[in-house]
């Protein structure tokens, strides 16, 4: 049988596994899926669907055509992403809720869920994990090491300084690569800060060399503020280490604060909005050369309650929960499976 297509992003094939490891693998002997790279020419999915009008089209991110939608035997699923979607308005998705096709939402977080299901759209709500035989338990006995991608630049130097100095630790990766649109995330950190050694990785890394790092890295900073899924979060979850992260979908969905990880407070939309306007003002005002760099987490929202966690605990919360949500999620891939493929 001609595999389904799922069409996604290049850069979800060429460089980020998510839908592999959230889509096509754990469905693997259920449905034959084909990720697909999609350049978003609106032809491209019609094409298809007028070559095998009974075949389901999955869209990974990338919301389908409106084209596509206007098709009323089209058999539509997507898979948005909370990190992409969050700014969307809500004409949107009554758009979508109008549309002939009425696509189909898998949801992995709860504003998702509460949008779809708002316009009255079909639903499934999912929560991934990975499965913790396919990780080795994170090492204790050497330094304490915590890794940040620093992918769309949320903390500033000054909070990273003041976590590493809070939490004694002895060594920080800081992988210095932006996600794609991000290309001033606006963090070159010093080789050391305080008595923390930094290593600095500025090249694409194979994911065996990622995986790698994680499993040398007890602590982990997370990377962004909104997140799909979350894949780095979870792997380090799984291994048992403690995430620090944003107070922010879909990441708290998983780390619960206090008893799985630690989460930053965060400010209201309008405080974000206001804060970064003031700092534009000021750095026009003093005449700064170096372009003005907003960070989302500074030195301000990190508090004192570092110095008081174990993060040892935290980290053996985190892979115990991570073993009972594994169990959950693989006891619905059965419904993942055919919420897909059956109409």
């Amino acid at each position: 049988m001609t595999p389904i297509p799922a069409f996604c992003m290049p850069w979800h094939t060429a460089v980020s596994n998510a839908f592999q490891e959230i889509l096509a693998a754990p469905l693997r002997g259920m449905l034959d899926i084909a990720l697909t790279p999609w350049d978003q020419n609106r032809q491209t999915p019609l094409d298809v669907l007028d070559r095998d009008p009974g075949r389901p089209l999955i869209f990974c991110q990338l919301p389908p055509p409106p084209e596509l939608l206007c098709r009323d035997k089209a058999r539509i699923v997507w898979l948005p992403m909370w990190d992409n979607v969050a700014r969307w308005p809500e004409t949107f998705w009554a758009g979508l809720a109008r549309s002939p096709a009425r696509p189909r939402i898998v949801a992995f977080s709860r504003p998702v869920e509460q949008l779809a299901r708002r316009f009255g759209l079909t639903t499934l709500r999912l929560r991934f994990f990975f499965d913790p035989k396919r990780f080795e338990p994170v090492r204790r006995d050497s330094e304490r090491t915590m890794i940040y991608w620093n992918r769309v630049g949320l903390y500033s130097e000054a909070a990273i300084r003041r976590i590493c100095a809070d939490l004694a630790v002895e060594r920080l990766i800081h992988i210095h690569r932006s996600d794609p649109g991000y290309d001033h995330p606006g963090l070159a950190l010093p080789e050391r800060l305080g008595t923390t050694q930094v290593q600095t990785l500025r090249e694409f890394l194979p994911d065996a060399e990622h995986q790698r790092l994680l499993g040398q890295s007890s602590l982990c900073l997370a990377p962004r503020a909104r997140e799909g899924v979350g894949l780095t979060v979870l792997q380090s979850m799984v291994r048992g280490a403690c995430v620090l992260a944003y107070d922010g979908p879909a990441t708290n969905e998983y780390v619960v604060h206090g008893h799985s990880g630690h989460l930053f407070r965060s400010y209201s939309r309008a405080a974000h909005k206001w804060r970064k306007s003031l700092g534009k003002r000021w750095h026009r005002l003093t005449g700064k050369r170096r372009p003005y760099l907003y960070h989302m987490v500074g030195v301000g929202q990190i508090g004192s309650a570092l110095r008081r966690i174990d993060p040892e605990q935290l980290g053996v919360t985190a892979r115990q929960e991570h073993e009972l949500g594994y169990a959950r999620w693989n006891s619905g891939l059965e419904e993942y499976a055919s919420f897909l493929g059956s109409w």
